[in-house]
């Protein structure tokens, strides 16, 4: 539905604008519930990390106009009389440099297939650019770390580095190796510092710890009862992320 209204082929409501978001200029009563929506952290935090893993993929600049010269690519493709899409839709509808409604502003100086699909493609790159800087933290645009590779296989010996991309200071990068989140909801960090105290369980009878195999207590995972303590940080240090996350305040 009114997918024809959609990448920026709408004058009214700022259709036509590729700056700014839809649902602020509707009556309260359309979409009541966005808006309380984005007044929990956690949901904001989601939706920003679900846009930047888009980012990286599927939304990345390459990927979206690969896709639009592919479609473009079948339009343009002659059928068996020598003839493509393109050219038989507009022997049919002549709109080529005519405005209909509701087009953007200036589609009647647009008079070529190809100038349309410029125009579209360069919409939609300032839309992106646009919304990246709506990712934001208390002291600007908030973008997730920087990897030196994402995924992938990698020779013996790699390093994984992390880069915080922003231009503000203060910000850490967290990181889980077990694809857990790396914080408590609504509260900040849960990973302890490498110099912070730590507790560890020392075997006996009395609490059951002189039964355990030597195998129990030297596995990678967390013996029974056994508190985190520099042991486990160091294995986690040495283990691949799976997933990170950068740690922002939102305002």
């Amino acid at each position: 539905w009114d997918y024809n209204l959609a990448l920026g082929n709408a004058n009214y409501l700022g259709g036509q604008n590729p700056i700014g978001w839809y649902y602020p200029q509707l009556s309260g009563t359309n979409y009541y519930w966005y808006d309380r929506l984005f007044e929990d952290p956690e949901f904001e935090l989601v939706y920003w990390d679900r846009f930047w893993a888009h980012r990286r993929s599927m939304f990345a600049d390459a990927t979206l106009l690969a896709k639009i010269d592919a479609h473009d690519a079948n339009l343009d493709a002659p059928n068996t009389s020598g003839e493509s899409a393109v050219t038989r839709n507009f022997d049919r509808w002549d709109i080529l440099g005519s405005y209909v409604w509701p087009n953007a502003d200036d589609s009647d100086l647009r008079t070529t297939h190809q100038s349309e699909v410029d125009w579209m493609k360069g919409w939609l790159m300032t839309r992106m650019t646009w919304i990246e800087t709506q990712s934001r933290g208390t002291g600007g645009i908030a973008r997730p770390p920087t990897f030196n590779q994402y995924g992938g296989n990698v020779m013996a010996g790699f390093s994984l580095t992390m880069t915080d991309p922003n231009a503000w200071p203060g910000g850490d990068v967290y990181y889980t190796t077990d694809g857990g989140d790396p914080r408590i909801p609504s509260n900040g960090v849960t990973l302890v510092s490498e110099t912070a105290g730590c507790e560890a369980l020392v075997p006996s009878v009395a609490n059951a710890g002189s039964t355990l195999t030597t195998a129990q207590w030297t596995t990678t995972a967390a013996p029974p009862m056994l508190l985190i303590g520099h042991l486990e940080r160091r294995e986690l240090a040495t283990r691949m992320p799976r997933q990170i996350r950068m740690i922002r305040s939102l305002d």
